[in-house]
């Protein structure tokens, strides 16, 4: 009996091993199934994420191209305006006949600019600032009146052209009007 007692007591614990064992194992495998199934589900997020992003990163380069090559475009208009109106003011300067201008004839004849603008568009031309003994603001390339250059007001004011000749006489504009 006591035999059967220990059989049965060892028994008893062997099985308690066992089940302890199985349910160890079991545990392990379950928690090694759940690791993997999180780890591919976050996998799966990421390339979710990744494709995202890649789309994302696309279309921001894609729009930022086109606002780059927009701004290269108005950039390049903007130059060639500044360009043209620079040659312009310069040949306007150069006329034999007039070594000054008054500014007000340089800003009829180069609209499109404030007053600012377009005295930083005679200075990068070559032309200086002078002032008529009427305190008119008159302006020549330095090439022409470096005679000039001591002086803020000059002498004598700047010769016009006959308003006729300017306009052309009354019948010539009524005629173009029609």
């Amino acid at each position: 009996m006591e035999t059967e007692a220990i059989d049965t007591a060892q028994a008893t614990i062997i099985a308690s091993i066992i089940a302890g064992l199985v349910a160890l194992v079991t545990s392990f495998a379950g928690y090694a199934f759940q690791q993997r199934r999180a780890h591919a589900e976050q996998e799966h997020a990421l390339k979710q994420i990744r494709g995202q992003l890649r789309a994302d990163l696309e279309r921001d380069q894609e729009k930022l191209k086109a606002d780059l090559q927009a701004d290269f475009q108005r950039d390049r208009e903007g130059l060639r305006t500044q360009f043209m109106a620079e040659q312009v003011a310069r040949r306007l300067l150069q006329e034999h006949r007039w070594p000054l201008r008054s500014f007000k004839i340089l800003q009829h004849h180069l609209g499109g600019f404030t007053e600012d603008e377009l005295r930083r568009i005679l200075v990068r031309t070559g032309a200086v600032r002078f002032q008529s003994r009427s305190g008119l603001e008159l302006w020549g390339l330095v090439d022409r009146n470096e005679d000039r250059l001591s002086v803020w007001k000059v002498d004598a004011e700047p010769e016009t052209i006959p308003w006729g000749e300017l306009y052309g006489s009354a019948a010539e504009t009524q005629s173009a009007a029609d």
